[in-house]
C-alpha cells in the first residue's frame, strides 16, 4: 500500500536532515537545477528563442565593433552603493575613509 505524499516528504526531509551540511547543500541545488533549469538539468538542451538569439549576436556584434562600454566591478559598486537602500550613514561613512 502506497505512503501518503505528506508522509513520504516528511519521512524524506528527516533523512536529508542527518545529512552533512555540504551534502544537504548539493542536494539542494541538484533539486533547483532540475526544477529550475541549470547545469545540471534537462532544459539545457532546450534551444533559445530567436529573440535571445537575435540580442545575442547584436551584443556580440556591439563588442566586436568596439561599440561596448565596459565598466569594473569596482565602478559599478562605487556608482550603486550610495543609493542602496537600507545603506546607513555609518556604512557611508567607512567607505568613505577606506577610500581616503
Amino acid at each position: 500500500m502506497n505512503q501518503p505524499v505528506a508522509h513520504t516528504i516528511d519521512s524524506l526531509f528527516e533523512a536529508v536532515q542527518t545529512l552533512p551540511i555540504n551534502d544537504q547543500y548539493a542536494l539542494y541545488n541538484r533539486m533547483g537545477d532540475g526544477l529550475h533549469g541549470g547545469p545540471n538539468s534537462d532544459m539545457d538542451d532546450r534551444p533559445l528563442s530567436p529573440e535571445w538569439t537575435a540580442e545575442i549576436d547584436r551584443r556580440l556584434a556591439a563588442a566586436d565593433a568596439g561599440l561596448t562600454t565596459y565598466y569594473s566591478l569596482e565602478e559599478v559598486l562605487a556608482e550603486a552603493r550610495p543609493g542602496f537602500p537600507g545603506r546607513s550613514d555609518r556604512d557611508s561613512q567607512a567607505s568613505e575613509d577606506a577610500d581616503k
